[in-house]
C-alpha cells in the first residue's frame, strides 16, 4: 500500500505541478519511501523516530532526484556530479526540514487516520449458507 500510495502521489501531483521526463523517477522514489515506512512502521510509533525517519528519507529521495537529474543531463564526471548535488542541497535540506516540520506537527494524527483507513479495507465478507 505504501508503495502503491507514493507512485500515485507523485503521478497526480505533476498533473498540477507538470508531467516531465522526471515523473517515473519521482514515482519510484516515493514509492521507495512508502516501501521504508512500511517496513519501518513497528519502529516509527513515536514522534521522534518518525521525524527522523522523515528527515533521513526527505534526504534521500532529494538526492536520488539529483542524480536523476545528473545522470540525464550532465556530463559523468565527479565535477558534474559535485556539482549538482550540491546545488541541490538547499532544496534537499528544506524538503527534510519540512518532512520534520510535518512529521511533528501532524505525525501521530496522521498515523491514526492511516490505521483507521486499513481496518476499513481489511472487511470480512461471511456468505450465508
Amino acid at each position: 500500500a505504501g508503495v502503491a500510495v507514493g507512485m500515485v502521489a507523485a503521478f497526480t501531483s505533476n498533473f498540477f505541478l507538470a508531467q516531465g521526463p522526471w515523473t517515473a523517477y519521482q514515482m519510484l522514489a516515493w514509492g521507495a519511501c512508502g516501501a521504508a515506512g512500511a517496513l519501518l512502521a513497528p519502529l516509527l510509533r513515536r514522534r521522534i523516530t518518525l521525524a527522523a525517519a522523515t528527515c533521513v528519507l526527505g534526504l534521500a529521495f532529494s538526492t536520488f532526484m539529483d542524480v536523476w537529474e545528473w545522470f540525464a543531463f550532465w556530463p559523468h564526471d565527479w565535477r558534474s556530479f559535485t556539482f549538482v548535488v550540491g546545488r541541490g542541497l538547499p532544496f534537499s535540506v528544506a524538503h527534510a526540514a519540512g518532512n520534520v516540520v510535518l512529521a511533528l506537527a501532524a505525525g501521530p494524527e496522521l498515523r491514526r487516520l492511516l490505521q483507521r483507513y486499513g481496518r476499513r479495507l481489511r472487511t470480512e465478507v461471511v456468505w450465508a449458507s
